[in-house]
This record gives C-alpha cells, structure tokens and sequence, in this order.
C-alpha cells in the first residue's frame, strides 16, 4: 500500500490537517524545503508494465494555496534519493542504476549533473547544515 496523503499540523502541535494529495505515489524520493515550499525528487512510480520505473520528476508543494506543481525535472531518473538545501540551491544524490548513482545541483532554476566518479558511488545517508 501506498500513501499520497500531505497532513500539516497547526501551531500548536496538537492537531493535524489533510491537505492537497500528492499528484504520484513514489517510494524512495528525496524531500527539502527550498525557497519556502517543499520539493518532492526523484524516487520510484509504477510504470504501465506494473512495475517500479525510476523517475525524474520534481514537483513542489505551496503551503500558503495548498497545490502541488511541477519543477525542472531530473536530469536523468534517480531512486533512493537524498537531498539538502544549501546557500540558495539544493545538492541531491541518488541511484542511477544498480549499484551507480548520481549527484545533481539545483541552482538559477536549472538542474545539472555533479562530477564525482567513485565518490559519488555511494550517496549519502543524511546530511546536517550547522550554522
């Protein structure tokens, strides 16, 4: 089973809300908030034949009108993705295919591929942004 349910909690902690359903479930996608709404990237959806398809879509949510709308997507599809916001861009590293993977930079509305050889092998299980 799958969820594409959004639920928000209000200020004071004790209550949530449901709002707009995600537009594709997906399973192993990477989340962050950027430039104040939250992004959704990569990860995998059923393709027609039924079975997982790594994907390239980004799609971001607006808290403030409840909708969800698309972003420039992936340079190419990522599963089990990971992401971090920093100095204005967001840096997101996930698996290609097999055992590869690949890093990506979103900067000045524009995706692009982060060299890295083997030592982007193996992406990284979380990140934390000190300061």
């Amino acid at each position: 089973n799958t969820h594409q349910v959004l639920e928000m909690t209000e200020e004071n902690g004790l209550s949530w809300s449901c709002k707009a359903e995600l537009p594709a479930s997906r399973h192993g996608a990477a989340s962050v908030v950027h430039e104040g709404m939250i992004w959704v990237m990569g990860g995998q959806a059923w393709g027609l034949g039924g079975d997982f398809r790594r994907s390239a879509s980004v799609i971001k949510y607006d808290a403030e009108a409840d909708t969800w709308d698309t972003a420039a997507p992936l340079p190419s599809p990522c599963s089990d993705c990971r992401a971090f916001s920093i100095e204005g861009g967001i840096f997101l590293c996930g698996r290609a295919h097999g055992s590869y993977s690949q890093c990506f930079e979103y900067r000045n509305g524009a995706w692009s591929e982060v060299a890295g050889g083997d030592v982007a092998r193996y992406p990284a299980c979380g990140s934390v942004l000190l300061g």
